[in-house]
């Protein structure tokens, strides 16, 4: 079994980890055609995501003797630690020299990132070539890294560890409930609806806390409520649900998240992964979580489903009660932040809304806000007539959220799909 097995999913990039290992552990054959192997290779993404495992699964088919580097002392011990290794690496070489989190290797910003510690790298990769010392290194933020350390000759190749989609996400979920005591009403396409998007190392954990909480209830296996319970508290950070006292408040909040979630399901089916009604600090609270089609994160099609669902929980409000709703603040801030950002910056509804961001002038900036009032507008209308052509949809996922206050997508679509054989 590869050590490449062990990651599940990240396919291209396990491919392309096969081929560094492969020039580790056949140099030969790339010498034959006189070219040489990259120095180093740089992993970088959000924590959690499983570049450290990926860096050790190259190291482990590599065959080659390994040296990791975490920062673990002061700053000129650290320093000489490094110059220390990579000696070491070179008269062991063939050899690969791990450098862990190396963008907390020294306290710098993206504005500061001469530091000793990585002046030494460098340093010490240039002394080492020629000497087959291989370098990977891992980071959250590449740009807490010098331009020169990685240029080609030092970092000659860098790859960006994504957060998992949700194929990838049902395929680890499914992993991690290979050897839990699980009952048969948990379905993994269900979880990952719940809690794709989120790191590995979350999705772990989100399965652990879920056995945890079973196992205070004295359960023998962990149910579907379980993990539900899980999400809520690990991801959302949200309290369980508790006693609701204040009914009409809850309803108007129950239908603005409804409204949220019959925009996103009519304009993306499978959008929504939970929907939420409870109680925090005495507070009536309420949110859904949504995830566009994967794909869609740089387009305009996917800026406009951020905007158009985005605006569902007032129009609901708005349409369905006749009441102005005075409880979406965040959720017009979003809105009017995404449409200047297409207005200004990337010139969606024309020239005439760029703002050249040194020298905006009062006309040019006085013209950008009518733009953006007008889109602003437009998408509201188009919102409005989504709520208004399926009020039946969101009556009943109002009523599911006051009834279970917890609503999962799996359950959302049930409900539409009861609307629609009634038809």
């Amino acid at each position: 079994m590869s050590a490449f097995d062990q990651i599940i999913g990240y396919e291209n990039i396990k491919e392309e980890l096969k081929w560094y290992s492969d020039i580790l552990k056949n140099p030969k054959n790339y010498e034959k055609l006189g070219v040489s192997g990259p120095s180093g290779l740089l992993l970088y993404g959000d924590p959690g995501v499983g570049k450290s495992m990926m860096a050790k699964a190259l190291i482990s088919e590599s065959g080659c003797k390994a040296y990791t580097l975490r920062k673990n002392l002061p700053n000129g011990d650290f320093v000489k630690e490094i110059k220390r290794v990579f000696d070491e690496a070179a008269e062991n070489a063939p050899s690969i020299v791990l450098l862990d989190d190396v963008d907390k290797f020294a306290n710098c910003d993206y504005s500061h990132t001469d530091a000793e510690e990585y002046v030494t790298i460098q340093a010490c990769m240039d002394e080492c070539k020629g000497k087959n010392v291989f370098v990977v290194a891992t980071a959250n933020d590449r740009f807490y890294l010098p331009d020169s350390l990685l240029r080609p000759g030092r970092f000659d190749k860098r790859i960006e560890v994504g957060l998992p989609n949700r194929e990838e996400a049902e395929q680890i979920i499914d992993y991690y409930l290979k050897n839990k005591a699980i009952d048969k009403d948990v379905d993994s396409k269900e979880v990952s609806r719940l809690i794709a998007g989120n790191s590995c190392a979350v999705l772990e954990n989100v399965i652990n806390e879920a056995g945890i909480m079973a196992a205070y209830k004295k359960k023998k296996l962990i149910r579907r409520e379980d993990i539900i319970n899980a999400c809520i508290r690990y991801i959302c950070e949200a309290p369980l649900v508790s006693e609701i006292k204040n009914f009409e408040n809850a309803e108007l909040i129950a239908l603005h998240e409804a409204g949220h979630v019959v925009a996103a399901e009519i304009l993306q089916p499978g959008s929504v992964g939970v929907a939420y009604l409870g109680n925090s600090d005495g507070n009536i609270r309420g949110f859904a979580v949504i995830q566009k089609k994967e794909g869609y994160s740089y387009c305009l099609d996917g800026e406009e489903f951020d905007i158009l669902h985005a605006l569902g929980g007032k129009a609901a409000v708005e349409v369905i009660r006749g009441k102005r709703d005075v409880g979406c603040t965040s959720d017009m801030k979003a809105v009017f932040l995404k449409v200047r950002n297409l207005v200004e910056r990337e010139c969606a509804f024309g020239m005439e809304g760029y703002i050249f961001r040194n020298m905006p002038s009062d006309i040019s900036l006085s013209r950008t806000e009518e733009i953006v009032l007008r889109e602003v507008k437009r998408y509201y209308d188009q919102t409005r007539s989504i709520i208004a052509e399926n009020r039946l949809f969101v009556g009943a996922v109002t009523a599911a959220l006051l009834e279970k206050r917890i609503v999962t997508g799996k359950e959302i679509e049930v409900i539409r799909r009861s609307l629609t054989d009634r038809k």
